[in-house]
């Protein structure tokens, strides 16, 4: 499945939408979006080995602080997610 959602967003048992910062559902957005540009394909949850090894491949070139704020913009606590700031 395709995560273009922060993970608060679908966290809610009752099928309510939670409390959440907006802001920083919209970095996870960004994020996707970032992941996309610089991998090629969408951001996903899940993925097989076969998805893993083309990632992998794709992302052999790209700059270590690039793949550091692709992950701090994809995490999936709001509370330790980037910010804006």
């Amino acid at each position: 499945q395709y995560a273009y959602l922060a993970p608060e967003l679908l966290s809610d048992k009752d099928g309510e939408i939670p409390a959440f910062d907006p802001t920083k559902v919209d970095v996870f957005g960004l994020g996707t979006v970032l992941f996309y540009l610089i991998v090629g394909q969408p951001y996903r949850v899940e993925i097989d080995d076969e998805e893993m090894q083309v990632i992998l491949e794709r992302i052999n070139n790209v700059h270590p602080d690039a793949l550091n704020l692709i992950e701090g913009m994809l995490n999936p606590d709001p509370a330790d997610r980037l910010t804006l700031q």
